[in-house]
């Protein structure tokens, strides 16, 4: 039984240290390829236009390791609408870091995470509370072939990048998202998401995002899931900008919002907030020109709770501080 038992560990270890060598053998044999990469640029970009739908234009094209997981840069990407012409995304980078063992063993480029830089997309609210993503060049909106190939098994990043929020229930601008780093944790339906970035101009906001999400990856109406949100800033304005009845304007030393969201169908369903706000200013503007008296509040906090019913949307406001010198 002895005999028997280290006969088999030797044939383990030695099966391992024969894995082990052709393993380094692999990764040598990446090594002295990455001088050539460029000669398969071509290749690369007619592939991944094949999974995405759309033509692929990549100006640079390298290969290096990133560890020892082989990462594809794709510099200067355009992703194109082959029937139009038209432009749909355009990225400062991409990025394709491999699985190298799974794409051994399938011999077929396995993506373990993909990376967009410089990216600038427009996240739209509709009128029906769906939510929408796309390219701020046009790209459709929820693309299937596209938002499998994001959203599918692996890691969705996007780093140094722009997000433009629309509110389709209101005439309103943008609100301009910079900096943002954002990661998507994909594992078959389930997609865990976290996201760091500032309001555009203003270095003194800091919005976090976490959300536990579930749906398929190409059908992103059907999601469901939890979402939190946390922003800190200084001044309510910009946030408000076109948000407010006409001539009615405000202002804030500091604001301070935490929400817990529930999504159903990609749509807030019901959404629990703590508000904060510090040195709160508030006037308007007669149709003169002239300002009227401004109200002004040293604090305001509340707790507000909506919920999605057939009618609407019913607000209840609860644990209200109202703080105001003199």
């Amino acid at each position: 039984m002895i005999h028997l038992f280290k006969s088999a560990v030797a044939r383990a270890f030695t099966l391992a240290l024969i894995g082990l060598l052709i393993f380094g053998l692999l990764v040598g044999a990446v090594r002295l390829s990455l001088p050539f990469a460029d000669l398969f640029r071509a290749q690369v970009s007619e592939a991944l236009g094949e999974r995405l739908g759309l033509e692929v234009r990549v100006s640079e094209f390298r290969v290096r390791l990133a560890g020892m997981t082989p990462r594809v840069t794709l510099e200067d990407v355009e992703l194109i609408d082959r029937r139009s012409g038209n432009p749909q995304l355009g990225l400062m980078e991409l990025h394709l870091d491999l699985d190298l063992g799974a794409t051994l063993l399938k011999l077929a480029p396995q993506v373990e995470a993909l990376t967009l830089v410089g990216a600038r997309l427009v996240v739209e609210e509709r009128a029906d509370g769906t939510i929408a993503v796309a390219g701020l060049d046009g790209i459709k909106a929820g693309n299937p072939a596209v938002m499998t190939f994001f959203l599918s098994n692996g890691r969705f990043l996007l780093a140094d990048s722009d997000v433009y929020w629309v509110d389709g229930n209101e005439p309103s601008d943008p609100l301009h998202l910079s900096d943002v780093q954002l990661r998507f944790d994909n594992e078959g339906s389930r997609h865990r998401i976290g996201m760091l970035a500032r309001l555009s101009g203003d270095a003194d906001t800091r919005l976090h995002l976490a959300a536990d999400l579930r749906g398929k990856p190409g059908e992103l109406r059907a999601w469901f899931g939890k979402l939190y949100l946390h922003w800190r800033g200084k001044d309510l304005a910009p946030m408000l900008s076109g948000r407010m009845p006409p001539g009615l304007h405000v202002r804030s030393d500091k604001v301070e919002l935490s929400s817990w969201h529930q999504v159903s169908d990609s749509a807030l369903a019901d959404s629990l907030a703590q508000i904060s706000v510090q040195g709160l200013a508030a006037w308007r503007v007669d149709a003169g020109g002239g300002d009227l008296p401004a109200l002004k509040v040293d604090r305001l906090g509340a707790m507000l709770r909506w919920q999605r019913d057939s009618d609407g949307w019913q607000l209840a406001v609860s644990d209200l501080t109202l703080e105001r010198a003199g």
